[in-house]
Parts: structure tokens; C-alpha cells; sequence
């Protein structure tokens, strides 16, 4: 399934709004198993990138960052 535009933009807001960069989200992506370099990343997150791999680091990112902010406390309801 094609990530749509919302689940790139909720990666992007979710990094902004805990202060993280995305070297941090590569290396959590990395430990996953999922290499992906800082360029095709920004590129994923743009929407410039699409298909199985794109959506692939999509969906980890989101479900990394979403561990992150229930680890953190964080709640944006």
C-alpha cells in the first residue's frame, strides 16, 4: 500500500516536535534492518521516492517514532 502524503508529513512533524534528527531516525531505521543514507530519505519524506521501499521506511519510521513519544511520555491528542 502507497504511503500517502499525511504518513511522510507525520514523520517530518513527529522529528520536529521531539527535537530529533534524522541521523537518529537512520541509525533506529539501521538497527531495524532497513539501510537507508540521509538523501534518499529526504527524498522518501518529500514524496520524490515512492513505491515498496519507500512505503517500507515509512511505515518503520512511523512506528519508531511513535515508540519513541510513548517511551518519552509524549502525547499530541
Amino acid at each position: 500500500m502507497e504511503t500517502t502524503r499525511n504518513e511522510r508529513h507525520e514523520v517530518r512533524i513527529m522529528l520536529c516536535r521531539n527535537a530529533l534528527p534524522k541521523t537518529w531516525l537512520i541509525a533506529q531505521l539501521e538497527a531495524a534492518g532497513i539501510i537507508v543514507d540521509a538523501p534518499r530519505l529526504n527524498k522518501m519524506l518529500s514524496g520524490s521516492i515512492r513505491g515498496a521501499t519507500a512505503d517500507e521506511v515509512i511505515d518503520a519510521s512511523t512506528k519508531i517514532l511513535h515508540r519513541y513519544e510513548a517511551a518519552m511520555g509524549v502525547s499530541f491528542d
